[in-house]
């Protein structure tokens, strides 16, 4: 399960937009932003609500990365 929650920076007034997963392990429940996406250390989200949704839609289909033989 994931959510795309709106962080506001009150000091420069910008507004980012991070996805969060449900870790659920037998006694820890919490919304953790480690989506263990493989090559991604960081925070995954966007500057734009849409550009959030584009991440999600992608991190949910699985195919985070493309391979062609050239």
């Amino acid at each position: 399960m994931y959510r795309i929650v709106k962080e506001t920076n009150k000091l420069n007034g910008r507004v980012q937009y991070i996805i969060e997963r449900y870790a659920n392990y037998f006694f820890y429940k919490k919304w953790t932003r480690e989506l263990d996406v493989d090559g991604v250390n960081s925070n995954i989200g966007g500057y734009t609500l849409e550009e959030a949704q584009r991440k999600l839609a992608i991190i949910k289909s699985g195919e985070i990365t493309t391979k062609e033989v050239v």
